[in-house]
């Protein structure tokens, strides 16, 4: 469990400190910054302040955690305040990087076709699968899939789809977004760069 997932767990009033509490992950900076409200709240209730499962656990065992997590709230309230800005500041960022890669990701693709001096290659490929994908997608629209073909006719209109995608990345997106994509879907955490 982490800071983050604690957040839902607090009783109602507590909204500063919840989302103070979920700004792990955002950064060095910030997640020292958690740790050490995380070490607060855990000096309140008398737990382990390094551990989210002692505090979640004493959120929901003792009767007197809202009050004395409100306490540390009304006591730590600028703390709290400059870790949601650090928080908002590292996303928007974040944002930003992640922006320039997919600009950087299209420029690359096309700087590719002038400096190979080849722009007939990837506009012939495209045009090829762009009509394929359509007469695969119009052939199946208007012809019965014989039984048992069912499968095959999916995997060959999915292959003509992913084809089609792909040229429409290449003139008109960039891979970042899709790594971003496939790295949560595996339940990883995104790659920072240089990593």
């Amino acid at each position: 469990m982490q800071w983050k997932d604690i957040e839902s767990a607090l009783p109602n009033g507590l909204t500063l400190l919840g989302a103070a509490l979920s700004a792990t992950g955002v950064g060095a900076p910030v997640g020292a910054a958690v740790a050490g409200i995380g070490a607060l709240v855990g000096h309140a209730l008398g737990v382990d302040g390094t551990s989210p499962d002692a505090v979640l656990q004493a959120v929901q065992t003792d009767p007197a955690a809202a009050e004395k997590l409100l306490e540390v709230q009304s006591n730590t309230k600028i703390q709290l305040q400059q870790i949601i800005a650090q928080q908002a500041v590292a996303l928007a960022q974040e944002d930003t990087k992640r922006g320039q890669q997919q600009i950087d990701d299209r420029v690359s693709a096309r700087n590719m076709a002038v400096q190979t001096r080849d722009i007939w290659t990837p506009r012939i490929i495209a045009a090829l699968v762009i009509l394929g994908a359509f007469l695969g997608e119009g052939f199946a629209l208007s012809h019965v899939i014989p039984a048992g073909s069912e499968v095959l006719a999916g995997r060959v209109l999915g292959t003509l789809d992913s084809a089609l995608l792909a040229v429409l990345y290449y003139y008109f997106g960039g891979s970042a977004g899709s790594d971003r994509k496939t790295e949560l879907l595996a339940g990883g955490q995104p790659a920072k760069d240089g990593a």
